[in-house]
């Protein structure tokens, strides 16, 4: 476990990609097949003798396979961000990684699906990689404009829901008073949502809808994170054991609220209204269960409080 005054455990997320040489690999192996079909064919009616025919097909065969065993075992590209304490590390494998302090961080996005791969490019910020989501870091720059990086991320990896949410955090973060003791996790929902979040149900295009749906996904992992602290840092875990103690109301409520809302996620959109709109909901069931959950206020001996009701008011 880890001791009191280390810095936070880094967490890494890392996507891999291909590379040009696969692609050719596998053209290749397709042709060495075509030509042992063709050359079956025409060798039959050529009325080559059999053995001969046997061997140049096998030979082609064997091509075919070898190519393809080279294409599926030949090194992999791959991207990665990793996110610790106080540093972002972010780049290509193959052409480096740069490291930028997390308080520069300015703005987090998560993006649609990329169509097409920048990662392995001459464009050093523009990891993307087709098929997957695109996040999209925001850094303060030397200049005026913000410095972008945009990496394509797998969303149903565990370890990049937990590196979206630190680095949302992280750009949501205000500087916090002075205290004689380290405090607590800051909640990054200490002002209740407004009231006038629309639904997905009542979105007027698909486009729209899914934005509404991308902003409970970052939710979804912001809560994640802030829940995770608790059980990772050790400060947190000693002064706030009951956050989580699963024998008190309030954390069972969460847990019920997370398990429901874990439940109806998806990697993607769902193409079904009510489906995206049911998760919308779970996360903000979810956000209610969590405000009810965390300590409100500390008392002079230091002992955690919490709402005398576990029904927290409207947030949504």
């Amino acid at each position: 476990m880890t001791q009191a005054g280390m810095p936070m455990v880094a967490v890494t997320c890392r996507t891999e990609y291909l590379l040009a040489r696969h692609f050719g690999s596998a053209r290749s192996a397709w042709l060495c097949m075509i030509a042992a079909l063709v050359a079956l064919v025409v060798l039959n009616a050529a009325g080559v003798d059999g053995a001969v025919t046997a061997t140049v097909v096998a030979v082609a065969l064997a091509g075919a396979l070898s190519l393809a065993a080279v294409g599926r075992l030949a090194r992999r590209g791959a991207v990665l961000v990793t996110v610790d304490a106080d540093t972002v590390y972010l780049g290509d494998e193959q052409h480096g990684v740069t490291g930028h302090r997390l308080s520069d961080l300015r703005s987090v996005v998560l993006g649609p699906v990329a169509e097409m791969t920048g990662a392995g490019t001459a464009a050093p910020r523009d990891l993307t990689i087709s098929g997957l989501r695109t996040l999209t870091l925001g850094f303060a720059g030397p200049g005026e404009e913000p410095e972008m990086w945009r990496i394509g991320v797998v969303q149903g990896d565990p370890a990049a829901a937990e590196v979206i949410g630190r680095l949302t955090a992280a750009a949501h973060r205000r500087p916090t008073p002075q205290h004689s003791t380290p405090p607590r996790p800051t909640p990054q929902h200490s002002t209740p949502p407004p009231t006038t979040t629309p639904r997905i149900l009542d979105a007027g295009s698909d486009e729209a809808a899914e934005r509404l749906w991308e902003e409970a996904t970052v939710r979804h992992n912001t809560i994640l994170s802030e829940y995770g602290a608790y059980e990772l840092q050790p400060d947190p875990m000693l002064r706030y054991p009951a956050v989580t103690d699963i024998t008190r109301t309030p954390v069972q409520d969460f847990h019920r609220a997370l398990d429901e809302a874990t439940a109806l996620r998806t990697d993607s959109c769902p193409d079904d209204r009510a489906r995206a709109d049911a998760y919308q909901q779970a996360v903000i069931a979810l956000r209610r269960a969590w405000i009810a959950c965390e300590p409100q206020l500390t008392t002079a001996e230091g002992e955690s409080q919490w709402p005398a009701s576990t029904n927290s008011p409207s947030t949504e």
